[in-house]
């Protein structure tokens, strides 16, 4: 898939997400207000500015589909609030451990934790079970990458994971279940063609 090309943004452009001119935030505002609150595990907070984003995009009449982003904070909202603070801060430091593994491409270390934390009573399933098929994925280990990206439910895969299973299916010759597939990942990009 060739990285879509995106416009060199003007002074004017900058300036005007920066500084809106508006009394209203700008949808960008909004989504770094989420991606913020995500990062610092406020998933409640981090609810409540996706929902504007998505409440001013919808106003603009952007297309969107954030179901998978609303269904995961969902599904930390619930595991956060089953858990002791020892217990949630275990759950974020390996969490985050694991996630640190794999921006350092070590991938085997990053399942270790991962498969613990899929392990745990109250874990994020979806969450984890992509984290590890992404792994398995990235060490081109395509049947577990399978294994562990199938069993999240609609909704709860992101579009790039769906990619990862279509490509794996790809590389293992089967062809029909990567083309079942494609129009899943096309619903999210509506204007991407899918290259292998």
């Amino acid at each position: 898939m060739e990285h879509p090309h995106i416009p060199m943004m003007t002074g004017n452009f900058i300036h005007e997400l920066l500084n809106p001119v508006k009394e209203e935030e700008t949808h960008v505002n909004y989504y770094i207000e989420y991606e913020d609150l995500y990062l610092k595990k406020d998933y409640i907070g981090a609810k409540e500015a996706l929902t504007k984003f998505d409440s001013n995009l919808k106003r603009m009449n952007v297309f969107t589909d954030l179901d998978y982003h609303f269904n995961e904070l969902d599904i930390w909202i619930d595991t956060v609030s089953k858990l002791d603070d020892d217990s949630k801060q275990m759950l974020f430091d390996t969490y985050d451990d694991a996630i640190m593994y794999m921006v350092q491409k070590k991938y085997e270390e990053a399942i270790s934790l991962l498969l613990y934390l899929y392990s745990l009573e109250h874990t994020n399933a979806p969450k984890i079970e992509t984290l590890i098929g992404r792994c398995y994925y990235e060490m081109q280990d395509y049947v577990l990458s399978i294994e562990y990206l199938s069993k999240v439910k609609d909704g709860y895969i992101a579009p790039e994971e769906i990619y990862c299973l279509i490509y794996s299916y790809f590389k293992l010759g089967e062809y029909q279940k990567a083309l079942n597939l494609i129009p899943k990942y096309e619903h999210y990009y509506p204007d991407e063609n899918v290259k292998l």
